[in-house]
């Protein structure tokens, strides 16, 4: 069946499923032999087995194994998005760092998007797609990434990682929040990491508030360390709602 490539607009009848969650990251989730339920868009239920069999469509195998592959290596080996998955307290040690860190995170948010069903209102247009596969860097104007940290009691029953919530939205910005600006926002959870992705469809310099609970990752602030971990945790989903 034909697809196109949502990030470079290649037209071909050779997709390869794109794995959402990386094995490396599932193998450390996901005990060995163990079982786990995901819950990901819409309430769709997933059980997985030893990793997350869980792929989103229309990447095609040029960028799903080159640059995207890059990007999924780099935060492998340095660590970070692995210690805060697992709820170690240690804050990426430079502005590179965090700037990898956030490159992924945002992969992670367009990407899982791919996944929702074609009925569902697209929460980013293929401008984002396409502008991510050239800079490699999330939008460096109106786009904010800030990250939470989820508290998992030592038997909890809650799943490891859900979609909380991904769609459109209309932002306040401009002094006192006179002016509406369309944008979208992605919030995220795996593990004990919560990702939150704000950001507006115009390159506006405008400022998103993320609420209690998350501290700014992009764009990082010179001279500012990285506040982590922060004051306060999240503990889970309850009726769709981050608390």
């Amino acid at each position: 069946m034909t697809d196109i490539c949502v990030f470079c607009g290649y037209e071909g009848d050779e997709f390869d499923p794109e794995h959402w969650v990386p094995k490396w990251l599932s193998r450390a989730l996901i005990p060995k032999h163990g079982e786990m339920i995901g819950h990901v868009a819409e309430d769709r239920s997933i059980r997985m087995k030893r990793y997350f069999d869980y792929t989103v469509p229309h990447v095609c195998k040029t960028c799903n194994s080159g640059w995207m592959s890059d990007i999924e290596s780099r935060a492998s080996y340095d660590g970070d998005v692995l210690r805060m998955v697992l709820g170690v307290p240690e804050p990426p040690p430079s502005r590179e760092a965090q700037t990898k860190l956030a490159s992924w995170c945002f992969l992670k948010a367009i990407t899982l998007e791919l996944g929702r069903p074609e009925a569902h209102e697209p929460t980013y247009p293929r401008t984002v797609y396409e502008a991510f596969k050239r800079d490699k860097t999330p939008p460096r104007k109106a786009c904010s990434i800030a990250l939470g940290l989820r508290t998992i009691p030592a038997r909890a029953s809650n799943p490891v990682f859900l979609w909380h919530k991904s769609q459109g939205r209309i932002f306040p910005v401009g002094p006192g929040g006179v002016y509406r600006e369309t944008g979208y926002l992605t919030t995220l959870l795996i593990g004990h990491l919560v990702i939150d992705v704000a950001g507006l469809l115009r390159p506006l310099n405008a400022q998103l508030d993320h609420g209690e609970g998350f501290v700014p990752l992009w764009p990082s602030l010179p001279g500012k360390e990285f506040p982590w971990p922060p004051s306060k945790r999240f503990s889970g989903v309850v009726n769709n709602d981050l608390v």
